[in-house]
């Protein structure tokens, strides 16, 4: 199911100013960083204080309002996504939207996928899947043996023998 993002509340002048004073604008073709408070992978956070109402001190990326203030409401279905790969540019240049799986083409694309050891839910490393494959193809150890040896599933053995996962690894 595609991520829905919330919708922005209209804009008042004050809010656009204050917006734009948090970022360091540059040259056109430049990235233009945001110089407050960022979540922990980069992405600018910027508050949108009502008295009222439904959005009242609430978040946002600050890349969605600044696509917001420059091209108007992106639809909740759509990402904004960066072409300079800066998570903290709000250069409206630079943003353009997509789909969740347009992000995700464009991060495996750009090489910024984690794969192998370097993703957190990895329980193998490279050498171990080199191990693996050289064990069930020249030893003839069963992948339930080699599954139990190395504590994870038949499956997951199965998928890496017939390089459906790992396949970076030769």
């Amino acid at each position: 199911m595609a991520r829905k993002h919330r919708s922005i509340p209209p804009l008042s002048k004050q809010d656009i100013l204050r917006f734009w004073s948090k970022v360091r604008i540059r040259g056109l073709d430049e990235c233009w960083p945001w110089t407050a408070r960022k979540e922990r992978f980069g992405y600018g956070q910027f508050r949108i204080r009502r008295a009222k109402g439904p959005c009242v001190n609430t978040s946002f990326t600050a890349h969605r309002v600044a696509w917001t203030i420059a091209n108007g409401l992106a639809p909740p279905n759509l990402c904004v996504l960066h072409r300079c790969d800066c998570p903290s540019c709000q250069n409206p240049r630079h943003l353009w939207l997509g789909t969740n799986a347009d992000n995700s083409h464009d991060m495996v694309r750009k090489g910024r996928q984690a794969r192998g050891e370097q993703n957190g839910w990895s329980s193998l490393t490279e050498q171990e899947i080199r191990n693996i494959r050289h064990r069930y193809a020249s030893d003839g150890i069963s992948m339930r043996a080699l599954a139990r040896e190395y504590d994870v599933s038949a499956t997951h053995i199965l998928r890496i023998v017939h390089r459906q996962t790992w396949a970076h690894v030769a």
